[in-house]
């Protein structure tokens, strides 16, 4: 497996198992880290982050782009 990168940092749950799902959905799987954080700590050093591998960064941030648009939740995306 490649190296793994962030695409997206989450504060809520609900919305990071959605956007996941999305990817997982178009054959792009997703891993949540920080996750288990948001229990002890509200918003867990950054927030919750959704990484995929490297080779499908491009294709996850536009899905994650598009889903955000037409739904218009607030996602802090990784600084180039």
């Amino acid at each position: 497996m490649s190296r793994l990168v962030k695409v997206a940092t989450f504060f809520s749950p609900a919305e990071a198992h959605l956007f996941k799902d999305l990817l997982d959905a178009q054959g792009i799987t997703g891993y949540l880290f920080d996750e288990q954080l948001q229990v002890l700590i509200p918003h867990p050093m950054g927030g919750i982050k959704l990484m995929v591998a490297e080779e499908d960064r491009q294709r996850a941030i536009e899905l994650i782009q598009e889903l955000e648009q037409s739904d218009e939740t607030e996602i802090r995306y990784l600084d180039e």
